[in-house]
């Protein structure tokens, strides 16, 4: 919603009750009551709709009822983890990596850790690129190859 306010394409108080009927629709999706859309710019009604309806209601419960960080911290103690975070990623911005960062240094984990992927998308590519394009970008197939690498040097 910031994005369409900055290009000038929603107003401020539009984009306000939207993000306010999205909360809305998760918080009744989550409590199990029928999502209320009613308000919402269509585009965001039809996506809340197709994610919340029949169809995808299972999957999404199960996806929501992790929470990585929960999952994190019970992780084997020395087991390497790596975690990238791609600074075009909107699906998980880098700025919600802290909770599983601090979970995975609870449980021990070993490095490399956090690599941060400037430019990239949630599915490693540089922001734009088509989602079912095949090639993940340079930097994230780097920070791919130094993690196994480091498994294969630490197992010498």
């Amino acid at each position: 919603m910031d994005r369409l306010v900055a290009a000038s394409e929603v107003g401020p108080e539009q984009a306000e009750l939207n993000k306010k009927g999205v909360s809305r629709a998760i918080a009744d999706f989550r409590a199990e009551r029928q999502v209320d859309t009613s308000g919402l710019l269509p585009f965001i009604a039809s996506l809340l709709n197709g994610l919340f309806g029949p169809h995808n209601a299972t999957f999404v419960r199960g996806d929501d009822a992790i929470y990585p960080p929960d999952i994190a911290r019970r992780v084997a103690h020395g087991t390497r983890a790596l975690v990238t975070c791609g600074t075009a990623d909107t699906n998980v911005p880098c700025r919600t990596t802290p909770p599983l960062l601090t979970a995975l240094a609870a449980a021990r984990t070993t490095g490399p850790g956090l690599r941060v992927l400037p430019g990239l998308d949630h599915f490693l590519h540089p922001a734009g690129t088509p989602v079912n394009d095949q090639m993940i970008a340079p930097a994230a197939q780097r920070a791919l190859h130094d993690f196994v690498f480091s498994l294969h040097t630490a197992g010498s």
